[in-house]
């Protein structure tokens, strides 16, 4: 999951609290509402510090995965860089919002000994009963759902 917040080996607090059930809103939220105020530098110098924690994990899966391997994100964010067509700075990953910086990830090709054998299989008809809320409150706490 990493970089997303929290940021682990940080000193912060502003970005801690759901981790102990505090249901306040995330910190790009509280950013673009202005409720917090970070400076890009501190929020890039955080950011890149969880991604360097989380890489020697990646780099020991690339290792340990046969065949090929791809390296992606789900998404990018905004650090405060305006969006468009309403130039207003925007934090996280907001909904609705198409820029460079969302949707341009890294992408990355690992092959480690030869390719494995990919066979398609019927699919799986039957759906396990999972309680909703808990799918929401899974989602919410990615950040993909209010």
């Amino acid at each position: 999951m990493q970089p997303h917040y929290p940021f682990i080996d940080s000193d912060t607090t502003f970005d801690k609290g759901h981790m102990n059930g505090d249901k306040a809103e995330n910190v790009w939220g509280q950013l673009i509402k202005g409720e917090l105020i970070v400076d890009e530098d501190t929020l890039w110098k955080i950011y890149a510090d969880n991604l360097d924690r989380a890489l020697p994990h990646v780099k020991e899966l690339m290792k340990e995965l046969k065949g090929r391997t791809v390296v992606t994100a789900d998404h990018g964010n905004m650090v405060g860089e305006r969006s468009f067509p309403i130039p207003i700075r925007e934090w996280g990953h907001p909904r609705g919002i198409y820029t460079e910086q969302l949707v341009r990830v890294p992408w990355l090709i690992h092959d480690n000994e030869p390719r494995r054998d990919i066979v398609a299989e019927r699919p799986e008809t039957t759906t396990k009963n999972i309680e909703e809320g808990k799918v929401a409150d899974r989602l919410k706490n990615l950040g993909y759902a209010e």
